[in-house]
């Protein structure tokens, strides 16, 4: 391959990479910025059992690491039995007249009603963590998917024959269990960990006696590990997601063998220095091993190697079987995905005239179906410019992207009924107990029969 080649292929897929990792980034920011609110929804009910001033009996760090280590799920009915049981001591007694203040209980049942309000807020996180990031690698597949076309047409200075992305092919590389879990198992496991690191730091802080204000900071600081963990799930699940979309691409293309290609600089990888330059035949390499990502927040990528002469089966031709000419100088990539997006609901509307005609819902009959979902925290987005654009680029009339539910302005009456029982699913934490594609699959036969039976 010539040295003007190579340097194309380079640049090209590295902005590639950089572009779809800047996007994951703000999803990354929204779901830190969610994580950050449920820390501060703990804050008031923090104030309310801890005190502003520090404890002078408060017990020793591991005076409360030992009175808790057989404790379940840092229930405080047993904190209280424990204590009671225990040796006397000044600092155990007054916690447990702290624990007895008031109405026999009522702090108890405080201290127990905490610990459940971050259960629920561990699985509102979750949902919203795995909706968001769900829809950051659709998004990142597609862009992908397109940006490599758009290069091979730039690149050749014709026209290639290829097709639309085909949904299924979406799904089957996000469900691709690439690095041995699936990512919604990580951030389920991630989730939960936090969860419980804060029921455990708040039985600790009213062990030692923390201020309010020292108990807020270490609960916040867990959230921050847990938008810190999302962040890096996310870099590293994009950047499988180009590297197995590229995989697809370059067979369409006939390339035959590709190139390990690191980003050098001083943020660069031992273990990515190394493989710099290094040459893989398509289909025979490996993520995390002889393709990107060897490493979380790994920025490598597959640069394709191949003889100029493109098989002719790529190139389209007109009419006269005359190569179509592609000149990326008049048109950028962003201009030219819409019009491949505006082809592409053109051919779906000629397509679907005079045959099975869908009947729009009303604004009335979307307001309806869409008022349990909302009382439960959903934000409800219709017909909006951005919205339409995000969907066309999912081929989706319905999306759900943390807790803000997407629809078109044309939208069908099952469309939104669909939608909206997914929404609940995830709020009731359904099969959430289950691994990721069973989830899937159980909650998808479960929202068919509700579609089912409620079909008129």
């Amino acid at each position: 391959m010539s040295k003007p080649n190579r340097d194309y292929w380079s640049q090209r897929q590295g902005e590639k990479l950089l572009s779809v990792l800047s996007k994951g980034e703000v999803s990354s920011k929204y779901i830190g910025d969610r994580l950050f609110a449920s820390s501060k929804k703990l804050d008031s009910n923090i104030d309310d059992l801890f005190d502003k001033y520090k404890e002078k009996n408060g017990l020793t760090q591991k005076e409360a690491e030992q009175l808790i280590s057989n404790i379940n799920n840092y229930d405080y009915d047993e904190l209280y039995k424990q204590l009671k049981a225990s040796n006397d001591t000044d600092a155990k007694n007054e916690i447990i007249k702290k624990l007895e203040a008031g109405a026999y209980g009522t702090r108890i049942a405080k201290l127990n009603n905490l610990n459940r309000q971050i259960d629920l807020i561990s699985r509102q996180n979750f949902n919203l963590t795995n909706n968001t990031v769900t829809s950051t690698l659709k998004d990142t597949i597609n862009e992908a998917y397109y940006r490599n076309v758009y290069n091979m047409q730039s690149f050749l200075g014709n026209e290639i024959n290829f097709s639309y992305i085909d949904p299924k092919m979406v799904n089957r590389l996000l469900y691709s269990n690439w690095s041995g879990e699936y990512f919604s198992n990580r951030i389920w496991t991630n989730t939960q960990a936090v969860g419980e690191s804060v029921k455990r730091e708040l039985m600790m802080g009213y062990l030692t006696g923390m201020t309010n204000q020292e108990m807020s900071k270490a609960i916040s600081q867990r959230f921050q590990v847990s938008a810190f963990n999302a962040r890096r799930l996310i870099a590293t699940e994009q950047a499988a997601m180009v590297s197995e979309v590229d995989q697809e691409n370059f067979k369409q293309f006939g390339i035959e063998y590709e190139r390990f290609t690191a980003i050098l600089d001083d943020r660069t990888s031992e273990i990515c220095e190394e493989m710099d330059g290094t040459i893989v035949k398509v289909g025979e390499g490996v993520e995390g091993i002889d393709i990107p990502p060897l490493h979380p927040f790994c920025r490598s990528y597959m640069e394709p190697l191949f003889d100029e002469d493109i098989k002719n089966s790529l190139i389209k031709t007109d009419s006269k079987g005359k190569a179509i000419k592609f000149n990326s100088k008049n048109i950028s990539y962003n201009d030219w995905k819409k019009e491949i997006n505006n082809t592409n609901n053109q051919y779906r509307k000629k397509s679907s005239k005079n045959v099975n005609q869908p009947r729009y819902i009303t604004n009335d009959e979307f307001n309806n179906l869409t008022i349990e979902a909302k009382k439960n925290g959903a934000n409800i987005i219709r017909g909006t410019e951005e919205v339409e654009n995000h969907l066309d680029k999912m081929n989706a009339s319905a999306a759900q992207i943390g807790d803000n539910l997407l629809f078109r302005e044309n939208v069908t009456r099952s469309d939104v009924i669909e939608e909206t029982y997914h929404y609940m699913q995830n709020i009731r934490g359904l099969n959430n107990d289950k691994d990721v594609e069973l989830r899937f699959y159980l909650n998808e036969i479960d929202a068919q029969e509700y579609m089912i039976n409620n079909a008129k």
